[in-house]
């Protein structure tokens, strides 16, 4: 919109001016000041422009980057829990296999054994 503004202001430049210079002597100079004008406002507009493109584009930026840090924290999350099963599984196992060589003494071993676990 800002950039569309900054073309029509430049073809704006000629009549402008001749309105304003009518029939007198300064219409060159009134040409050159309606000229400077509409430059230094086109450039004020092409400013505001970038300057509100690069704001837009800041915070697509930052919306990435917290969708992304998002997906990092619930990937960490899974992960975590896959490695919490597999503990608990490793455990489940290594319980199942000392309950299967403990079987192997008495009742009064075993106890003794367990309390030395502990």
């Amino acid at each position: 919109m800002l950039y569309a503004i900054t073309i029509i202001m430049l073809l704006a430049v000629i009549p402008i001016s001749e309105y304003m210079a009518g029939d007198t002597q300064n219409s060159s100079n009134n040409y050159l000041l309606v000229l400077i004008f509409d430059i230094a406002v086109g450039y004020l507009c092409m400013y505001i422009a970038a300057l509100l493109k690069f704001n837009i584009l800041k915070q697509k930026n930052q919306a990435l980057e917290n969708a992304l840090t998002e997906k990092q924290q619930e990937n960490i999350s899974i992960l975590l829990e896959h490695q919490n099963e597999k503990q608990q599984d490793l455990q489940q196992k290594e319980l199942e296999w000392f309950a299967g060589k403990i079987k192997m003494f008495t009742e009064e071993e075993q106890k003794a054994i367990i309390h030395c676990c502990h």
